[in-house]
């Protein structure tokens, strides 16, 4: 059950959002689509109630790429549970062409398979609404970010995204009511390409399960 907030920790990048219509107001930037193809290191912090089972509570760090073009998404790093005290060195793959999920220990080299039938998030919908910008950074080396509202019929995320051109995304955080989850990530040293291909590659203790 620990694996479930793990899926919640990359909610950014892998959901399909159905928003309520645009508020706009005067001089307010555009929405904007994240690139098709970076790496970043990811930062999450999540609780969540699993069904049938306890409140998790985990703080994770992954190494992280995304590639809209091929519908994947890779992350490989640390996840700490802070209720028992555990961590865990894990891969996670994101197939969404496959509608399949991995999650791999690296430690006992178990793998779960897991079924998804999800999107990758690109763009901030039309329907989103803005709320404020900020300056992110230090003296020169500054750049503005602009924060969205985006509303789902299960969840509310706050969206912050650079107001460069570029679109890449800075932060979010994500409530959840069914089930209760929240989930905070803070996206940094991106670059726009991906660092290492075979994040995405299945590893051979994930081929012969069902």
């Amino acid at each position: 059950m620990f694996y479930y907030a793990l899926f919640i920790a990359l909610t950014l990048f892998t959901v399909v959002l159905h928003s309520k219509p645009a508020t706009f107001r005067a001089n307010q930037p555009k929405p904007c689509c994240v690139p098709n193809q970076f790496s970043a290191l990811i930062t999450t912090s999540t609780a969540a109630e699993v069904p049938n089972a306890e409140t998790v509570a985990t703080y994770s760090v992954f190494n992280f790429s995304y590639d809209l073009t091929r519908g994947l998404v890779g992350a490989k790093g640390i996840s700490y549970s802070i209720i028992d005290q555990k961590e865990s060195n894990l891969w996670i793959i994101e197939n969404v062409a496959e509608n399949q999920t991995y999650i791999i220990d690296l430690n006992s080299k178990k793998c779960i398979k897991e079924s998804s039938s999800i999107g990758l998030f690109h763009c901030i919908p039309e329907s989103a609404t803005y709320l404020y910008s900020s300056m992110h950074g230090f003296d020169n080396n500054q750049f503005k970010g602009d924060t969205w509202y985006v509303e789902d019929n299960n969840a509310v995320s706050f969206v912050t995204v650079s107001d460069d051109g570029n679109c890449i995304p800075v932060s979010t955080n994500t409530f959840i009511s069914n089930p209760h989850a929240v989930n905070s990530a803070t996206i940094t040293n991106y670059v726009p390409k991906i660092n290492d291909p075979s994040i995405f590659d299945i590893p051979e203790e994930c081929k012969n399960i069902v």
